[in-house]
């Protein structure tokens, strides 16, 4: 990198540091269900502590670790599949998604966020579909997360997605 370039990316990060997230967000956890649909209502999203049981997220970890093995035994140019060094999981298998790995598939109905889609939803008539992911590799510098919830004018999500945070998991 030029000299330029990592005084910008050291500005960068030291600014983020110091500025990052979202100053006291709340945070609920699985059996707080009502009160997640409020804030889920309110703010478009709502954060749910310990979503994973410790030996579940640790199976997930696995799983992302080989899957990602796998993929970078392919990408020995690190290009990624959606933009430089950064990579959609569900893209690099020929299925779009991951659900045939069991890693992702325990994460289609788990105690501790069903009855929060449930109340979300007003029904359990709703389809789970995606299954995927995505990593980022040390070095990436712009990064878009997904945004697809998009509402109707009843204020009803048609969509949502469920995102789990993998990096300072324990």
């Amino acid at each position: 990198m030029e000299k330029l370039e990592l005084q910008r990316l050291r500005r960068s990060k030291d600014y983020l540091k110091k500025n990052n997230g979202i100053k006291d967000l709340k945070t609920l956890y699985p059996e707080e269900i009502e009160e997640a649909k409020r804030v889920f209502d309110q703010d478009g999203f709502v954060v749910i502590k310990n979503a994973l049981k410790k030996q579940e997220l640790k199976k997930l970890k696995k799983g992302c670790e080989e899957v990602i093995r796998e993929i970078l035994a392919l990408d020995k140019g690190r290009v990624g599949n959606r933009g430089h060094i950064v990579t959609l999981f569900g893209s690099s298998s020929i299925s779009g998604h991951l659900m045939h790995r069991p890693e992702w598939a325990m994460l289609l109905d788990l105690p501790t966020i069903t009855p929060i889609l449930k109340a979300i939803f007003y029904s359990s008539e709703y389809i789970a579909r995606g299954g995927g992911g995505d990593f980022c590799l040390p070095g990436a510098t712009e990064y878009q997360l997904f945004i697809q919830i998009w509402v109707t004018d009843e204020n009803f999500p048609v969509l949502l997605l469920v995102l789990f945070v993998m990096i300072g998991a324990n």
